[in-house]
């Protein structure tokens, strides 16, 4: 509805393939968007398919059969056997058959004419999809989303830059890897940028141009410190079974900080 709005009271027709076409879309811009027909084919499983309109092996070739209601044309047409085509208008308000084209209903005709740019999506989405099989239908709208708006950005940007990679054949290709990777940098590097970031993780960033930043460096006693592994201190005896990481600076034992002292020396005397 918003994609069609500039076109609202133009008295211009919308066509749609089975994906979009829906009885609530018909309904919605007949109501409030004066002036907007809508034509396009239907999937069988829709809830609002009348029996009489669903497909049978007992029905003629070339036999058509009509729906109306209010301002919405149903038609079904055979166009060879087993196999048959659901339309819906709201443009087309009678039985118009072409004689001259084996009775094909009106509305498969205009249908026919007008779904070239919808036919060209559709091979444009399925050259390079991003679709993962899933049976979760938010998750399976959302490809197709990012399906159409590609498809949608790449004339975009030819349009504005038409010398862009003009001597390619594959140009569409170069412009979803380049805007994939532009989409993403900024994530890998906030990833990156978070710290405890596993090996393997800082591996692929590297392989997509972003390196970790540098960390200051560790003094080597502290280091060491880190490193070492707790022991038990040499003056609290194994009842007390404390353990230390920290060693007396003279002999090198495990002390506990009860039996040790820091030294505190003066700037001067450093």
């Amino acid at each position: 509805m918003e994609l069609s709005a500039p076109y609202n009271y133009t008295n211009r027709n919308i066509t749609t393939d089975n994906f979009f076409t829906s009885l609530q879309l018909a309904v919605a811009l007949r109501l409030r968007a004066n002036g907007l027909t809508l034509v396009g084919t239907l999937r069988k499983n829709k809830p609002f398919i009348p029996n009489e309109f669903l497909p049978s092996r007992q029905r003629h070739v070339h036999s058509a059969v009509f729906g109306f209601q209010k301002d919405i044309t149903l038609v079904l047409h055979v166009p060879k056997q087993g196999k048959a085509v659901i339309l819906l208008s709201t443009m087309h308000h009678n039985k118009a058959v072409d004689l001259e084209q084996m009775g094909k209903p009106e509305i498969n005709l205009y249908y026919n004419k007008t779904k070239g740019g919808v036919d060209s999506l559709d091979q444009l989405v399925h050259a390079y999809m991003s679709k993962r099989q899933t049976v979760r239908w938010p998750l399976s709208f959302f490809f197709n989303l990012l399906d159409v708006a590609g498809v949608a950005s790449f004339v975009i940007w030819t349009l504005q830059n038409p010398l862009w990679k003009e001597n390619k054949k594959h140009k569409r290709r170069l412009f979803l890897e380049e805007m994939s990777e532009q989409l993403v940098i900024p994530q890998i590097q906030r990833r990156v940028g978070a710290g405890h970031v596993h090996k393997s993780v800082l591996l692929s960033a590297e392989l997509c141009g972003v390196t970790a930043p540098a960390s200051a460096p560790v003094p080597a006693q502290q280091e060491e410190e880190e490193t070492a592994k707790k022991k038990r201190c040499v003056l609290c005896g194994k009842k007390k079974d404390r353990k230390s990481k920290q060693t007396c600076n003279e002999c090198k034992r495990p002390v506990c900080n009860e039996h040790s002292q820091a030294k505190k020396i003066c700037m001067e005397c450093q």
